[in-house]
Formats: structure tokens, C-alpha cells, sequence
């Protein structure tokens, strides 16, 4: 491609001076644009897909344990249930948009399962095959770390100076008995930050450990097929969550609102781990509709352009 860019400009350079490969610029621009897209999209035996749909299960993997924290984070304002359970026998459409939450999570988790079964089968078939160690396929570099290092730092610092902020513009600064306000905030933003690093870090280091796996490994076109239903089923039943999530708390508001306004409740106390909880759920959802798009892309292109694979399911 680039040696027919060269050859355009110099037949248009000898003819039209440099006015006329000013004018051609746009035009072989557009075309190699349409063409790098059309070669990304060209499907040999399904092969060119496979970065593709590697990076869509990978996003898919992350999107997942992203709506798994928010949901650990939701259910937290939830514990104790005993309260919980009170409303729900008044107002039986709460507790029905809470087994809702549980079942349609159940629903995602086994299709996850059963997508890291699929994902693990292969890898190790594909390590048996190269006669590479499974080990190695796991191992981070250097710059993986690094990034990781800085991923972590700055998922810390956010949420540090969020729940810190929240509880002080909220009227609920962090306070120790016989310390003044300035130590106990200091101490809080530390204690908080450590926390966060560390747990940031092991998620980040486990994802990353299991996306190079991934990566790394020459997965083939009936996996992927597999992995993409897997992704269906996970996003519905994530959706299904989000939705009764957000009915659920709607519904608290609007039958029991001096419950869900107390501190047993969704009062001020749970209300940063609330608005956490939605933000993580949201952000997982967008990840997780955008790698079902990738997926569902390639593979229609993958259809159009190799006739081959309509006998794949």
C-alpha cells in the first residue's frame, strides 16, 4: 500500500507540480483508510480475528469483576439484612428486586465459569501443543508491572479523595477521640489510600495475569464462538442486575423512605458506597456492551469475507 501511495504522488508530482499531490492527499487518504480497514476485517480461516475477539474476552473478563465490586459494594449497605428483610415483608416488590439482584448475578457468575473453563481448556491444550510452560504464559514483564504499578496508584488516589471528600462535604469528617481534626483526616486519607492500593493492586495483578494468559495463547475461531454466547448470556444477566438494582433502591425511597434515609438504610452513611456501587456498575456495563460489539463485529466481517466459517456455531 505504501509503495502505490509513493507511486500515485510521484505520477501526480511529475504532471501537476506540488498543487496536484496537495489535491490527491485527501482522496488517498480516505482510500487507506477503507482499505486498512477492510485488511482488518479480512478473515483468513478465522485467524486475523482472533486479537480481536482475545481483546474482547479480556474486556469482557475485566467488565465483569468491575460489576462484581460494585455489587459487593451495593450489597454492603445492605448488611445487616435483618431491616432489610422487615421492609420486604411490607413491601414485597423490594424484596422481590432483591432476589432479582442475586438470582440474575448466579445467572452471570455460571456463564463466567463456564467462559474461564472454555478460556483455561484451550490455553492449556495450546501450552501441550507449543511445549511452552503454563506458568509463563501468567508472568507479567517489567512494563507490565510498571503499568500496573501506575494503574493502581491512580485507581488509589481516586478513590481516596472520593470517599474522603464525600464524608467531609457530607458533614462527616473522620474523627478520633482526643485528636485534632487535621490528624484524624491525615490518618483517615492514609488508612484509606493503603487499603485501597493494596486491594486495588491484587485485583489489577490478577486480571492482568490472566488477560497476558490470554493473550498469549493461539485460542481458536469454535472457542471464541463459544466465549461469545457465554458473553451474551453474561450481559443480559448483568443488565437484569443493574435493572433490579436500580428498582430496588427506587422502591426503598418510594415505600419505606424514613427507612432508606436512616443509617440503616441508604442513608448518609451508605450513601458513598451507593453512588460507588452505581458508578462501577454503569462504567462495567458500557466495558461489557463494547466487547460484545467487538465480537459480534468480527464476526459478522468474519462471515462476509470467509464463507468457510457459516459451518462454525
Amino acid at each position: 500500500m505504501l509503495r502505490t501511495l509513493r507511486q500515485c504522488c510521484q505520477d501526480e508530482y511529475r504532471q501537476h507540480g506540488t498543487s496536484g499531490v496537495l489535491r490527491l492527499w485527501p482522496a488517498l487518504f480516505i482510500r487507506a483508510i477503507m482499505d486498512m480497514v477492510a485488511e482488518q476485517f479480512s478473515m483468513e480461516g478465522g485467524r486475523q480475528m482472533q486479537p480481536i475477539m482475545r481483546r474482547s474476552t479480556i474486556l469482557t473478563y475485566s467488565a465483569f469483576v468491575l460489576f462484581v465490586l460494585g455489587y459487593l459494594t451495593l450489597m454492603r449497605t445492605s448488611d445487616p439484612v435483618a431491616p432489610f428483610n422487615a421492609v420486604a415483608l411490607v413491601h414485597p416488590a423490594v424484596g422481590i428486586a432483591y432476589r432479582a439482584i442475586s438470582i440474575s448475578m448466579d445467572i452471570a457468575t455460571l456463564a463466567m465459569l463456564l467462559c474461564g473453563g472454555l478460556v483455561l481448556f484451550s490455553i492449556i491444550k495450546y501450552v501441550r501443543a507449543s511445549g511452552d510452560k503454563l506458568i509463563k504464559l501468567f508472568l507479567p514483564t517489567r512494563r507490565h508491572l510498571g503499568i500496573l504499578g501506575i494503574g493502581t496508584l491512580v485507581v488509589a488516589l481516586c478513590l481516596t479523595l472520593y470517599i474522603v471528600s464525600f464524608g467531609v462535604i457530607m458533614g462527616n469528617p473522620p474523627q478520633i477521640a482526643g485528636q485534632p481534626e487535621w490528624l484524624a483526616l491525615l490518618i483517615a486519607i492514609a488508612g484509606v489510600f493503603i487499603g485501597s492500593a493494596l486491594f486495588t493492586f491484587v485485583i489489577l495483578l490478577v486480571s492482568s495475569m490472566i488477560a497476558l494468559a490470554v493473550s498469549r495463547s493461539d485460542l481458536g475461531p469454535r472457542v471464541f464462538s463459544l466465549v461469545r454466547i457465554c458473553m451474551a448470556v453474561t450481559l443480559l444477566a448483568l443488565a437484569i442486575s443493574f435493572g433490579a438494582a436500580l428498582y430496588w433502591m427506587v422502591a426503598l425511597w418510594r415505600d419505606a423512605p424514613q427507612f432508606a434515609m436512616s443509617d440503616a438504610g441508604l442513608g448518609q452513611s451508605n450513601l458513598t458506597w451507593v453512588i460507588l456501587a452505581v458508578g462501577a456498575m454503569v462504567l462495567a456495563l458500557c466495558l461489557l456492551i463494547n466487547a460484545f460489539r467487538q465480537g459480534t463485529t468480527v464476526r459478522l466481517h468474519a462471515l462476509l469475507h470467509d464463507p468457510a466459517l457459516h459451518k462454525l456455531p
